[in-house]
């Protein structure tokens, strides 16, 4: 039985002396029935929902629909699509998320799944699918957990990012004119930091972070146009920071060393581009599950076609799940008005993963003798 830490004492609790169990097979077609349930829910749910909340925690309350992100959209379309295609060059493919650790510990085995219905099971599947020694059941359920984790996680930090150079309501261009980097890059610097605390316990995936930020970095001047040159500017000095810890214009040069975490960067190159808050959460937290459906193919797991139906099931429920806990998060928080520090601040405190086993199976990956993948 593999569930992910979503509910790590539901065994003590709902236990069989308190709580009579559904037959096998009702408990099976329960759980497929909640996952179709809450796809369509979604599908139901209107985009400007999420959008709403997104662009008032960025904007602030007075922001209304203004030109600018119409100005912007006919290049936006297309730069997402680029931010988006696998064949963008930043190393995303090198690492699995936590798949090929918990493979080798034989998580995904049928073995470790009880009769208890617990499990998610895909609807794409048939009861008897036990010809493959893995079972999909807990791959499915590996990829919702990771899914929804990584995007409840990585909300606040995008969107801090992306608020260190989000444009004003009245502004026409994408991305607003640079007149400071010290103050851009010190709140960078912070933000950068908080991340790379929480993340101290998790060596293969802080790893794997650092690694996908410079490498957004290294490819960020090809999205600049000539005209737009203190933002290139910016994204030369980020690298330089990150790849030699040192800036002739910081007096401290010991207290300014960030380890260049993707999340932020990702959330300061979508504001640069002109992208939405929201669609810039979902287009990282997207690549987040492709990559993990992705190493499960490589490691021979499943196979493509099954691995594109269980990215648009498990993937698509986790990703938006996590979307959404990681808006409402933030939404708890209390901060003055006016007061852009103190929001985040609050921000980055609400920020957190949601399926503790995933987070204990991702460093073990250090200890295996033979890997494939670098994370």
């Amino acid at each position: 039985q593999l569930l992910s830490g979503f509910e790590p004492y539901k065994d003590r609790i709902h236990s069989s002396k308190t709580v009579r169990r559904l037959p096998v097979s009702l408990a099976q077609q329960k759980s497929t029935d909640g996952v179709q349930n809450k796809k369509t829910k979604m599908q139901d749910r209107t985009k400007s929902d999420l959008d709403q909340i997104a662009n008032k925690l960025v904007f602030g309350n007075n922001f209304h629909s203004t030109n600018l992100m119409e100005n912007a959209k006919d290049n936006v379309w297309f730069r997402m699509s680029m931010l988006s295609d696998s064949a963008l060059p930043v190393g995303s493919f090198a690492h699995s998320l936590g798949v090929e650790a918990a493979s080798q510990m034989r998580f995904f085995d049928h073995a470790h799944l009880t009769n208890e219905g617990f499990a998610r099971r895909p609807p794409w599947t048939t009861n008897d699918d036990t010809t493959s020694t893995c079972s999909v059941e807990a791959l499915s359920n590996y990829v919702y957990a990771a899914s929804r984790s990584n995007a409840q996680l990585s909300t606040p930090f995008i969107l801090a990012g992306y608020h260190l150079l989000a444009p004003s309501p009245n502004q026409k261009s994408p991305f607003k004119y640079i007149p400071d980097f010290d103050q851009i890059l010190e709140s960078w610097d912070n933000i950068d930091k908080y991340l790379d605390s929480m993340l101290l316990g998790n060596g293969p995936g802080r790893r794997a972070s650092m690694d996908q930020g410079l490498g957004l970095l290294r490819i960020s001047s090809t999205f600049i146009d000539h005209s737009e040159r203190s933002l290139f500017q910016l994204w030369e000095l980020m690298r330089k920071i990150i790849d030699q810890h040192h800036i002739e214009s910081f007096s401290s040069v010991d207290s300014f060393k960030p380890h260049g975490h993707a999340f932020p960067i990702y959330g300061m190159m979508s504001a640069s581009m002109g992208l939405s808050p929201l669609d810039s959460c979902r287009m990282y937290s997207f690549g987040a599950a492709r990559d993990a459906v992705s190493a499960a193919v490589r490691l021979n797991l499943i196979g493509p076609m099954a691995g594109l139906a269980l990215l648009d099931d498990a993937g698509f429920v986790g990703v938006n799940e996590g979307l959404e806990a990681g808006l409402l998060g933030m939404l708890s928080g209390k901060e003055k008005d006016g007061n852009e520090e103190e929001k985040i601040v609050n921000w980055l405190k609400s920020a957190a993963t949601c399926a503790p086993m995933m987070d204990a199976v991702q460093p073990c990956h250090d200890m295996l003798s033979v890997r494939l993948f670098r994370t």
